[in-house]
């Protein structure tokens, strides 16, 4: 069996890089919503399901009972 080289990584994440990457999820989801709202006329729903999906405490029984 051979030994596999590994080389660890000094690559730093700052707050900055976070903060960056939120952004971009954030206006990213924002601008699908406003495409959708362009496209088919449901955004509201749409936000509903994503919000239902990423943070099921957040959705209440409203949307619960729409699945059902």
């Amino acid at each position: 069996m051979n030994a596999v080289a590994t080389q660890t990584s000094t690559k730093t994440v700052t707050s900055a890089d976070i903060q960056a990457g939120l952004a971009a999820g954030f206006f990213g989801g924002l601008a699908e919503v406003a495409w959708i709202a362009v496209t088919q006329h449901n955004a509201a729903g749409v936000a509903r399901g994503v919000t239902a999906t990423l943070f099921p405490s957040m959705a209440g029984d409203s949307m619960r009972s729409r699945s059902a």
